[in-house]
């Protein structure tokens, strides 16, 4: 994240799981926290990273970039940047498809990723508007005055 533009950053991540075989319900969030003097420029480069990784790897079931991130502003998302994109995956020869976010502000680059099992499974996923609602909302419960 330094080479993106993160100063002095400092690693975070959690993942929260509910329910079992099909009900189950995931939410991962992984990110940096620091000083960032050009948000935008450092979601680009997480984009960047992820799709470079992505494309070195072997297996489809650590998931391909699918088109190009789109930005997003939902309802009380401010100050910050936001950029959701599909990740497409496979399974058991199922392939799936799912959107996940990257926000990024002058203290904070994230990504939240969230899916339900019988969803996928059903061959559907959230929209890119529900992921980046999510995000924001995420945004907001996690975030703390300095």
């Amino acid at each position: 994240a330094e080479s993106w533009g993160v100063h002095d950053p400092k690693d975070v991540s959690a993942g929260y799981s509910s329910g079992s075989g099909l009900a189950t319900k995931s939410l991962l969030v992984s990110g940096v926290y620091g000083t960032i003097d050009d948000p935008e420029k450092v979601v680009d480069a997480m984009f960047a990273a992820i799709k470079s990784d992505s494309e070195k790897s072997s297996s489809s079931s650590d998931g391909k970039l699918v088109g190009s991130p789109q930005q997003f502003t939902p309802t009380g998302f401010k100050n910050g940047v936001m950029k959701c994109q599909a990740i497409e995956t496979t399974e058991s020869g199922k392939s799936m498809k799912m959107p996940f976010c990257i926000w990024g502000d002058h203290s904070t680059l994230t990504y939240v990723l969230s899916y339900d099992v019988a969803t996928l499974a059903a061959g559907k996923s959230k929209s890119m508007d529900e992921a980046a609602e999510l995000t924001a909302k995420v945004r907001n419960d996690v975030r703390v005055k300095a």
